[in-house]
């Protein structure tokens, strides 16, 4: 049989292991949802180019994704991120704005232009570069 000692020292040791499991854990999650946000937005980016290929404007009505995000029903995949948009007929910028915020979560909302251009909110603490 096993005395209490050795069972308090597996306890031990599932305590060590779990203590440095865990962090490792949360940045990996804090980077697969991240990543899901930046396929969200490039996703609806692309959308609003091809509407703006068949329609000659981003913002037309008949836009599926344009309406979308009007209506505060474009989402990413696991509802992680929103996807709003400042459009107009000739130029947008997405918006991927985190629905549950989190500690780990060192990049803020996400940004992309009609032009391309990778950005992040103001309120986050790493650079454009390192978030996407």
């Amino acid at each position: 049989g096993f005395t209490l000692i050795e069972l308090m020292i597996v306890v031990v040791i599932i305590a060590i292991l779990a203590a440095v499991g865990y962090p490792a854990y949360q940045s990996q999650m804090e980077s697969g949802h991240l990543a899901e946000g930046r396929a969200a937005l490039t996703q609806f980016a692309s959308q609003l180019e091809r509407c703006y290929s068949r329609f000659g404007q981003y913002n037309d009505d008949d836009c599926d994704a344009h309406s979308a995000a009007l209506s505060d029903s474009y989402y990413s995949e696991n509802d992680t991120y929103k996807i709003t948009v400042d459009d107009k007929k000739n130029s947008f910028e997405a918006v991927a704005e985190r629905e549950e915020a989190t500690s780990m979560n060192n990049c803020g909302n996400l940004t992309l232009t009609h032009t391309g251009k990778k950005g992040v909110s103001s309120a986050a603490s790493k650079s454009a570069e390192e978030c996407w």
